[in-house]
């Protein structure tokens, strides 16, 4: 399975966990635990390359379109 990584840092605890709820809903999983990074924080994840192209349910279009057939 391919597997694709990021490396998420920032200088804020409560900004970072923010920036890593966002990437979970966007399939992403955390590989590890927030460690302290030259001052700030860092984590990182990882998601499968297939989940990539997927559209999130945040993402959806709330128009109602008409169906055609």
């Amino acid at each position: 399975m391919n597997l694709e990584h990021e490396v998420l840092k920032d200088k804020n605890l409560v900004e970072l966990a923010a920036t890593v709820k966002a990437h979970m809903q966007q399939g992403w999983k955390p590989k590890g635990k927030i460690v302290e990074y030259k001052g700030g924080f860092a984590m990182e994840m990882e998601r499968p390359m297939e989940i990539r192209w997927r559209r999130t349910v945040g993402l959806r279009s709330w128009v109602a379109w008409p169906k055609f057939d």
